[in-house]
This record gives structure tokens, sequence and C-alpha cells, in this order.
């Protein structure tokens, strides 16, 4: 994320649901796309944190079915999967689903005792992408001078930032912002939630 280059999502996104295996269907979607030389932008929900519902995360563990695979596109990479889906019925998945994403959003926080980490954090969230929503955002940031150079493990420190907030907006840029803000390691960026229609 570049505050240099502010993005905007243009494109319609689909979450479209494929029923087989889904680590061989990431594999056969992404070399079918790369194979084909597509400039489709193509997700996968367990690769980019988007919230797959419980049940069938239960259900993956048990090995009860066959599977599901959440994938997200943009409207060439449903064209991509329409057009080959006999080739992918023939290797054993089948397009069950698809709906046109709204938006998405996803909660996040912070915890960080050194100013470093603190102003890195900062950074991050004034970068956002144009088309984003910050949406209740909270940060206290305390600084105590007579707390300097107690150990790291003390109860007490002489910086301390926490807070969160939530962020929505079109699909890929939140998913560009949860990328980045989920690779710094006092962030927690919590699962995606999309809207369809």
């Amino acid at each position: 994320m570049s505050p240099a280059a502010p993005k905007r999502s243009r494109s319609t996104f689909w979450e479209i649901l494929v029923q087989g295996n889904p680590d061989r269907c990431h594999g056969l979607i992404t070399g079918l796309a790369v194979g084909t030389a597509s400039q489709a932008r193509i997700f996968f929900a367990r690769d980019a944190g988007i919230r797959v519902p419980m049940g069938e995360k239960i259900l993956d563990l048990m090995h009860a079915h066959a599977g599901v695979a959440h994938v997200v596109a943009d409207s060439a990479g449903r064209k991509l999967l329409r057009s080959h889906s006999k080739q992918l019925s023939e290797l054993g998945f089948k397009i069950s689903d698809e709906k046109r994403i709204l938006s998405a959003r996803f909660e996040y926080d912070f915890h960080a005792y050194a100013k470093r980490y603190g102003d890195e954090i900062k950074t991050l969230l004034k970068s956002l992408p144009k088309g984003i929503q910050h949406e209740s955002k909270k940060t206290k940031e305390t600084k105590d001078l007579g707390a300097k150079g107690v150990e790291a493990y003390s109860p007490v420190h002489d910086y301390e930032i926490q807070g969160g907030g939530a962020i929505s907006g079109p699909v890929d840029l939140v998913l560009e912002v949860r990328e980045a803000l989920d690779d710094h390691p006092l962030v927690n960026a919590g699962s995606v939630e999309l809207e369809t229609e």
C-alpha cells in the first residue's frame, strides 16, 4: 500500500463456490489462469483470510464431504471458470453457486510496547487506498517517561499503543489492506466477511 499511488476498485467481483477438493481446485484454477495468460484477478478464501461457514470447516476437518473451494474472482475470472466448466467437471469439479460481491469487511486490533512499532502501525492505517472506509477506529497511546529503561517483560513500559477498528469497501481493496495489516506481527487482522447479493 503506497500513499502516493491510491487505488480505486472498478471491477465487479464474484464469490464462486466450486465443489471438489479445495487444495486441488486451488492448483487447477491457478494453472488455468497461468496457462491461458489470463489477466483475471482471483483470490482463494483460505489464502486471503475470507470467512468460510463453520459447518464447511468442520466437514472438511472430518473429511465428511468432497469439499468446497470459495473463490473470489473478477468478471474476467468468472468468465474464465465458466468457459472451462466442462473441463473442470471432467476433473471432478463443479461450480455450484456464484454471487456478486457488494462489499467486504474485517475487524483488526493491535497492541505494541515500542514507539517504532506504533509508528509503523499508524503509517499503515494512514495509507489506506481510496474507496476504503475505516470505521470504529480507536487508538490509545500512552507515554510514561518515568518507566524509561525498564525491562521488556516488566508490567510498566515507557510507551504503549493499542487500538482497533474495522475496514470495509470493495473486496479487492479490503483484501489488499488486510494482507498489509496481517503482515505486521503486532496487528491481528480478523476474517473478511463478504456481503453478497
